[in-house]
């Protein structure tokens, strides 16, 4: 098992002074207040904001300061952001930051993986937590049609015949996307990763209802010790439990393929890339994602806690190399 807890987090208020400061920062635009307000009180050189064709916002409610278009699940457009930040500031020695909040969950995956490729040694990953979700737990994430469920490029794995598929799920609010990753994986063991503590007290009961709502029943399959439980905020946390459940599942199945679908807060995908890119040398892991032609922007109201993440890949290496 390995632990990812050596990670620097740090907790922030939008009310207040923060210690650090950027050459750069990047932020996803999704019409949120949260994503708005993150903007305007980091204090950076440049900032870029990234704008997401699948939002379909309207041209007139776009930022007007600098932005750069990227398709978010495309590995060729989020090459294309890496060029464009290279062609102002070496990476490598730019102090760097990055919101995820309003960033579709694949291209958080792939940005990670780009800027390893890269090269580059030290980075810093924003988050902040909504006050609450615009209709509860019937929020929806995804507005389009769910057309396939897919590996996320660069997060692939190799398949053995007569392996054990292990389907582990950290479940959102969107019981369309649940159903369909159920569908997609409906002969493997599950597992279901919980937020919790959750992004506010009440979320996890809400997260609760969709994963065991009547509209996305939790097949028959589940595995023994099935539910396990993160902080829905910590990227850490998220990858060490991530650890533990293939760690579990490798003593119960010594052949087993394993595929991730983090369809919960952002972190979780975080977490989930993190930890993959520990694992990618067996290629026993893959990190799953449904493929959905459009996002709903602006489903969030209020910002609560910001969470500043510092991804090291330096310790990254040193983790992956204790196994």
């Amino acid at each position: 098992m390995k632990f990812f807890d050596y990670f620097y987090r740090e907790e922030v208020l939008i009310n207040q002074n923060w210690s650090k400061s950027w050459d750069v920062f990047v932020s996803s635009w999704d019409g949120s207040e949260r994503v708005r307000q993150v903007y305007d009180h980091v204090t950076a050189v440049r900032k870029v904001w990234l704008v997401h064709p699948e939002y379909n916002i309207p041209v007139v409610e776009l930022p007007l300061e600098e932005k750069f278009e990227a398709v978010g699940g495309d590995p060729y457009a989020t090459r294309s952001l890496i060029d464009h930040l290279e062609s102002m500031c070496n990476l490598k020695q730019t102090k760097i930051c990055f919101d995820i909040t309003g960033m579709l969950r694949p291209q958080i995956a792939i940005l990670v993986r780009f800027l390893k490729h890269r090269g580059v040694s030290k980075f810093d990953v924003i988050y902040s937590q909504p006050a609450d979700y615009a209709k509860r737990e019937r929020t929806k994430f995804s507005s389009g049609e769910v057309t396939d469920v897919k590996e996320i490029a660069g997060f692939g794995g190799i398949n053995h015949p007569g392996a054990q598929e292990v389907l582990i799920v950290a479940p959102g609010f969107d019981a369309a996307l649940q159903r369909e990753v159920f569908d997609h994986k409906a002969s493997a063991q599950r597992f279901l990763l919980f937020g919790l503590p959750s992004l506010q007290p009440d979320m996890y009961q809400q997260n609760i209802l969709q994963a065991y709502g009547i509209d996305t029943p939790v097949p028959d399959n589940e595995a023994s010790n099935s539910k396990r439980f993160a902080p829905a905020a910590d990227p850490f946390s998220v990858a060490t439990e991530l650890s533990a459940v293939v760690s579990e599942a490798r003593t119960k199945w010594p052949q087993s393929r394993f595929y991730i679908a983090p369809l919960g807060p952002k972190p979780q995908m975080l977490g989930a890339a993190l930890f993959y890119l520990t694992e990618s040398a067996a290629g026993t892991v893959s990190l799953i994602y449904p493929v959905v032609s459009s996002h709903a922007p602006a489903t969030s109201s209020g910002i609560s806690t910001v969470a500043i993440n510092t991804i090291d890949f330096a310790l990254l290496d040193a983790i992956t190399a204790r196994n």
